[in-house]
């Protein structure tokens, strides 16, 4: 009678287990089915560089099939972590719990590309692991490559041209200089903080009426553009003579919300 109980137990028993093994690996292929349906690549890396689970973005972004990319490690695609420093990242990952970076993933055909990495350490039953999601940023690098272009090669021209910007607004007394108009008043760019005071102390005496009246302008009459011309001894010691086309932006009420000007030096075009 106690064998019958007991093989009666022992068979509820191994029954259970069943049934919660059975719905432990269901939760878990939903879990890995849904990892798999998400649109950017995601990695799940253990901590010695190799990936136990990659979906199918993954696989796709990188031109390997699931087995050959599970056969990987993370430094075999990531052209910026080589194996020696898988350990001193891991150990800064374990102290974050979430690190974002930006890295180089390189594809089977050997061609590299830059992503955005978003990586989370997880621990499990005493085992670490860090799940890794990719996205290209190739388009975003291509956009500000050619911002970067576009805005030096203007650099260029203006500094040959010898055109500078300067910006100010109501209530700050200082400008925002770029580091054209610092050279045309002789200075390295970066080197001080320019204010009104210190253009004035440029200006020849018998132009800065001219330059304080425009100044006036900005802020009493209601128009959105001014000229003036005035010279200036720059840091140097040497005479150079400006005209300053100045924007003015306003509110609703005519009220200044910033003004914007082009210092253009026209020095050779007034001897010419």
């Amino acid at each position: 009678m106690l064998q019958e109980k007991y093989e009666g137990f022992e068979l509820l028993l191994n029954t259970k287990m069943r049934e919660n093994w059975a719905e432990g690996e269901a939760a878990l292929r939903l879990a890995e089915a849904s990892l798999d349906a998400a649109p950017e690549p995601l990695f799940r890396v253990e901590q010695d560089g190799r990936f136990n689970f990659v979906n199918v973005s993954a696989c796709r972004s990188l031109g390997y099939s699931r087995e050959e990319l599970l056969s990987l490690t993370l430094s075999d695609i990531n052209v910026d972590i080589p194996l020696a420093k898988l350990t001193p990242l891991w150990t800064d990952l374990r102290e974050a719990g979430t690190v974002d970076a930006e890295g180089r993933h390189r594809r089977k055909d050997g061609n590299s590309f830059p992503v955005a990495l978003r990586i989370r350490h997880l621990e499990l039953e005493g085992a670490e692991f860090a799940i890794i999601s990719a996205r290209d940023i190739s388009a975003e690098k291509e956009v500000e490559q050619n911002l970067a272009q576009s805005e030096a090669r203007s650099r260029a021209a203006r500094r040959h041209a010898g055109v500078g910007f300067v910006e100010w607004a109501p209530g700050h007394g200082g400008l925002i200089w770029d580091d054209d108009i610092y050279r045309i008043f002789g200075y390295e760019p970066g080197s001080n903080d320019p204010t009104f005071d210190l253009v004035l102390e440029h200006i020849v005496p018998e132009d800065r009426k001219a330059f304080e009246k425009a100044e006036r302008r900005v802020f009493e009459d209601f128009d959105s553009g001014y000229e003036v011309e005035y010279t200036i001894i720059c840091a140097r010691g040497v005479r150079h003579q400006i005209r300053e086309e100045i924007t003015v932006t306003r509110d609703f009420e005519a009220s200044v919300i910033y003004a914007t000007g082009f210092v253009i030096d026209v020095t050779k075009t007034k001897q010419a």
